[in-house]
This record gives structure tokens, C-alpha cells and sequence, in this order.
């Protein structure tokens, strides 16, 4: 009856790694999230030494538990430290729930009486922590991610605020309080944080902001535009140049001069002829209107 009974007990279950996950992904997990979890660099060696001493189709048999059985003094031989080292790495492990040791008095590990005795490192605990561990990591990525894109956001403030400052320059002007953020800025993002690279990109913001009114303001007192800028009213065909300065539009050339028509119209002769292409725009017109007549609005 009693051996019936025993029989009847269903084998005991262990946790698995969830959907395709193998053991190299739990190696890659415990690595990227070291600095969260607070392991120090001989805890994290150690880990993934005991780790790679299972073997991998445990993580994922329910039916078996993935333990380490290799015996401390090669661990710590692999490691090149002390066994007493060892033992300090694996009761901090312990405490952060990556493992759960098993051991007898002497420290001794294995499988003992055909298999229902198991000693040694269980990794289950690791196993439970899974999912966990899998939140930190792309919460990292995806901060790191943003990271980037800071960084590039503040090269690119950057990389305006000097050309607006060079312009002032040229023009015998100084900001001096965008000059001295360009100055204290420093080199490098390698080392911000996401708050820190916000901060800086809300002061770089800031005085780029503040150099480009000054050059804006000096500009229109000076009425004279930058070698780059184009008025707004100009043809730059080479085939039909117009002044944008001159009252008289320049007419292409489609029809004999004595076979023009010189009925006046309110804005012209009646066959007035101009390109499409910048003619059509309301407010190029406004501006050709108003410089033919003052008075006139369209």
C-alpha cells in the first residue's frame, strides 16, 4: 500500500526558462544587469563560472533541477582565488537570490543514492528571477537608447550655437554669456547621465537661443543680409535675370515688340508675362504688386 503510494507522488518540478530562452541568454542577462543588481566584478566571474558548470538543457527541463556539482576547490582553482574567497561570493549570491547552495557539512557536492540526493549550487532561484532581470535589461537598453539621442541632440545645439557665435564675430559682436556655455561644455558625453545630458541640452538650448536674436537684431539694424541669404524676389535663371531692386520687371522674349499689346491694365499691359513657376506664389506677388503701386492691395 505504502509503496503504491509512493509510486502515486508526482515527480517533483523545477522552474524553466520561459519560451525560447536558452542558458547564453541567462550568462548575457546576469552580465548587462551587474551594476543594478550591485555585483562586484569577482562575484559576477564567479557566477558565470558556476553557471557554465551546468549543464544547459536543465534550464529548461522541468523535471531537472540545474545545479553546479563541481566541487569548490575547482571553482576556485578556475577563478584563481581561495576556497574561503569562494565561499564569500557564494553566500552574497545567496543573499541577492541568484542561487541557492545545497551542500553537506564538508562542502562536498553531487549526486548521491541513484539520483534522489542532490547537492550543490541550484540555480533556481535564478531561473524565478528571469523575467525580473529581463524588465532591468530593456529598461537599460531603452534608457541607453534615449541616451544617444540626447547626445546627439546636444552635438547638434552645439554645433549651431559656434557658427552663430562665429557670425557675431564677423560682425565685431560678442555674447558673452553663449560664449561662456560653449566654453564650459565639456568635450565629451561619454560619462552623463539622462538627467545630466537634459540639463545640458536645456542650456545649450538656452544660448543658441539667446546668439541668434543678438545676430537676428543686428542684422535688421544693419539692413545688410549674409552672403548666404537670398532675397526673396529673385529670378536666378541665368536666361532671364531680374533685379529685385528695380521697378520694371524684364519680359521674356515670346513675342515681337511691335505685336505687344500696351493696353494698360491695373497691374500692367494686358499680355504681361512672367515665369509661372514664382509669379503664382501670393506672396511673391504682393511683394511685385506693392512695389508697382504703393497703394494697391491685392
Amino acid at each position: 500500500m505504502l509503496t503504491n503510494q509512493l509510486r502515486a507522488e508526482p515527480e517533483e518540478s523545477y522552474p524553466t526558462l520561459p519560451g525560447r530562452f536558452q542558458r547564453s541568454d541567462v550568462e548575457r542577462l546576469v552580465t548587462a544587469c551587474s551594476a543594478p543588481l550591485g555585483l562586484s566584478s569577482a562575484c559576477l566571474r564567479a557566477l558565470l563560472v558556476m553557471i557554465q558548470a551546468t549543464r544547459p538543457s536543465d534550464w529548461r527541463d522541468e523535471t531537472r533541477d540545474a545545479v553546479c556539482f563541481m566541487q569548490q576547490a575547482q571553482v576556485a582553482a578556475r577563478l584563481g582565488v581561495t576556497p574561503r574567497a569562494l565561499r564569500y561570493q557564494e553566500a552574497r549570491l545567496e543573499r541577492l537570490g541568484l542561487l541557492k547552495r545545497n551542500l553537506a557539512a564538508d562542502g562536498s557536492r553531487g549526486r548521491f543514492a541513484g539520483g534522489e540526493l542532490i547537492q550543490g549550487i541550484s540555480f533556481a532561484p535564478l531561473i524565478e528571477s528571469f523575467p525580473h532581470l529581463l524588465r532591468i535589461v530593456e529598461q537599460l537598453e531603452a534608457e541607453e537608447r534615449e541616451r544617444q539621442i540626447l547626445k546627439r541632440r546636444v552635438s547638434a545645439s552645439r554645433r549651431i550655437l559656434s557658427q552663430t557665435l562665429s557670425r557675431l564675430a564677423a560682425l565685431d559682436k560678442v555674447a558673452p554669456g553663449p560664449a561662456e556655455i560653449l566654453e564650459t561644455m565639456p568635450r565629451r558625453y561619454d560619462g552623463l547621465g539622462e538627467s545630466e545630458l537634459r540639463t545640458l541640452l536645456r542650456c545649450v538650448d538656452n544660448a543658441t537661443r539667446e546668439a541668434l536674436q543678438l545676430l537676428e537684431m543686428q542684422q535688421d539694424s544693419s539692413g545688410v543680409p549674409e552672403n548666404s541669404f537670398r532675397p526673396h524676389i529673385q529670378d536666378t535663371t541665368k536666361e532671364n535675370p531680374v533685379c529685385s531692386g528695380s521697378s520694371a520687371i524684364e519680359r521674356t522674349a515670346r513675342k515681337r515688340a511691335d505685336c505687344i499689346k500696351t493696353d494698360a491694365a491695373p497691374f500692367g499691359t494686358a499680355s504681361y508675362y512672367e515665369k509661372k513657376a514664382w509669379l503664382g506664389r501670393p506672396r511673391v506677388q504682393a511683394r511685385i504688386f506693392g512695389n508697382l503701386h504703393p497703394g494697391a492691395a491685392l
